[in-house]
């Protein structure tokens, strides 16, 4: 079976759980992973060695002794040209098959469709709209065409062009699978006539279950995530900020890079937090620093799937979260695992983070049933809902052999 990626050596979400998920899948299938844009020589998530990588673009910019180097580096061109990653991307045309993405370019449009037809494997799954759109259209004859998408429906049908584009994608496909049962709905009453089998299979967990659930005696709140305005850790400080007089032994660490870091720090020192919120940047050890906390917090505006959830529940963390379109409804049960919120009640989810800091009991309590909920969720339990929709494609797992 053959995965495409945006960017097979990209660092978010999509690779993330597409990698992790083909690393499993490898132990029955011949795998290969085909991403359109090479821009790293390394990837940034460990692809097993059996799976074949190849790309479809290499925008790498040559350096002045004629190897390859990151973009980030800047770089000249086989003439001499300096080429910067800005300078690459401001060259490039809109795709003529999927111009609504800017991953794709009218540069990239053949090479893609030329690559998708050498493909040799049983599946294709394409894991982003603009990706099902070339699956539907141009994968060989004979060849089981499935998608992904790791967004929600709310976003992806936003406005008129983006739900075309999310129609005529899923129609040209055998399978759909979206993250949730929530869009598995919505699309199915948005193409009720659609040929395609729509039916939904949640990313799974990146690393084993915990045997026992944490301890949750740390006075510490934990958040995860890209420092992006989607994540919208700014209402997450401010939901914060009246616990740090009123809680003062308790500290919020927030974990991840991106380009909202400096608006986070301006903000916390507006509110004059700093001494118990900090920005955590980069951690390579997230199940430990989960384990040493007391409660998860997740403040984003919109989720396809929120892996950060998942990975708090498979060390017993209780959760407060948003209900944001869409994902923690179908993983948080409200007063069970956690607390789910009205989506943008600052004041609600500040009780929230109360209630839970006042009781060590409750924390407990709510943890243990985090734990247990996380075994739906482990990669053997989604591996096996994967090959049930492979083998109604009529491909069934074997030994891999290479």
């Amino acid at each position: 079976m053959t995965f495409l990626l945006p960017r097979a050596d990209g660092r978010d979400g999509v690779p993330r759980t597409v990698i992790n998920l083909a690393n499993h899948l490898v132990d029955g299938f011949d795998v290969e992973i085909i991403g359109l844009l090479r821009g790293s020589t390394e990837p940034a998530f460990e692809i097993d060695p059996r799976i074949m990588v190849r790309h479809v673009m290499d925008v790498r910019p040559f350096g002045p002794d004629g190897g390859r180097r990151n973009l980030s580096e800047g770089g000249v061109d086989e003439h001499g040209n300096a080429v910067t990653r800005k300078l690459l991307f401001e060259r490039q045309q809109p795709s003529e098959v999927a111009p609504l993405d800017p991953r794709h370019w009218a540069s990239s449009d053949q090479p893609l469709i030329e690559t998708l037809r050498s493909v040799r494997s049983d599946v294709v799954v394409g894991t982003t709209p603009a990706l099902n759109l070339f699956v539907g259209s141009y994968a060989p004859s004979g060849v089981a065409k499935v998608g992904q998408d790791h967004m929600n429906f709310v976003w992806r049908t936003r406005d008129h062009d983006e739900r075309a584009m999310m129609c005529r994608g899923i129609q040209g496909l055998d399978v759909f699978v979206p993250l949730t049962m929530g869009d598995q709905r919505d699309y199915q009453a948005l193409l009720p006539d659609a040929t395609t089998w729509i039916t939904a299979i949640p990313n799974a967990l990146s690393w084993p279950i915990a045997d026992r659930a944490a301890p949750v005696v740390d006075k510490v709140v934990v958040a995860a995530g890209r420092l992006e305005e989607q994540k919208a850790f700014d209402r997450l400080i401010t939901a914060y900020a009246p616990l740090v007089a009123s809680r003062p032994a308790w500290r919020l660490d927030i974990y991840g890079s991106g380009s909202e870091m400096p608006k986070l720090r301006r903000l916390i020192k507006q509110l004059g937090v700093g001494r118990r919120v900090t920005l955590r940047g980069h951690s390579q050890q997230m199940p430990a620093v989960l384990r040493g906390s007391a409660i998860f917090a997740m403040s984003s505006e919109r989720e396809g799937f929120p892996m950060v959830l998942l990975e708090a529940m498979s060390v017993g963390l209780p959760m407060v979260a948003y209900d944001c379109p869409r994902g923690p409804a179908e993983v948080l049960r409200d007063g069970v695992n956690g607390r789910l919120i009205p989506d943008g009640d600052d004041a609600a989810f500040t009780a929230a983070l109360t209630e839970l800091m006042d009781s060590v009991e409750l924390r407990q309590q709510m943890g243990a049933a985090a734990l247990a909920d996380a075994a739906a969720y482990s990669m053997p339990h989604i591996v096996t809902r994967w090959e049930a929709v492979f083998a109604r494609l009529g491909v069934h797992p074997e030994p891999a052999v290479r």
